[in-house]
């Protein structure tokens, strides 16, 4: 390997660096800017779009008492350099109207408009368990987990039955 080698190998290993250095400082940036987030409720995040043609991610704050957007951002960019940038047109909407209504969702690109119906989903599940379980006692909840693994296993008899002579 001559001169010329070496140094396309010195480069590639900087760049290689660099960019770990500055996905890391997106990732740092993004987080801070969810946990800041969650102050105003409940938070989903959501993806739209593919690998190739791009990605955006959606965030949604809701409050968990009326349901209601308080606060919305969204990733999307080509570069390290792209963080969250709010979403005003969604604040104020009820989580219902987000999901349901396309309208509200029509302002927005395609895929922003998916990032933003997955994590609209992803909090009414969320909402929909939490309300199940507050309504589930243990001695319930033991029976139907009792239920759910005796249906998983196969059915054996035992050999009880008596033999008649």
């Amino acid at each position: 390997m001559g001169n010329a080698g070496v140094i396309v190998a010195i480069l590639l290993v900087v760049t290689w660096t660099a960019q770990m250095i500055l996905s890391m400082l997106q990732a740092r940036r993004y987080f801070k800017g969810v946990n800041a987030l969650r102050h105003y409720g409940r938070v989903a995040t959501g993806m739209g779009g593919g690998r190739y043609r791009g990605r955006v991610y959606g965030v949604l704050a809701v409050e968990p008492d009326t349901r209601v957007v308080a606060k919305a951002a969204q990733l999307s960019g080509i570069t390290v350099f792209a963080g969250l940038k709010p979403v005003p047109t969604l604040e104020g909407r009820s989580l219902e109207s987000v999901l349901d209504d396309s309208y509200v969702l029509a302002a927005l690109p395609p895929k922003a408009a998916a990032a933003f119906r997955a994590a609209a989903q992803t909090l009414r599940d969320s909402f929909q368990s939490s309300q199940f379980s507050k309504g589930v006692t243990t001695s319930t909840a033991r029976k139907s987990t009792a239920a759910v693994r005796l249906k998983r296993t196969p059915a054996v008899r035992p050999a009880t039955a008596k033999v008649k002579e």
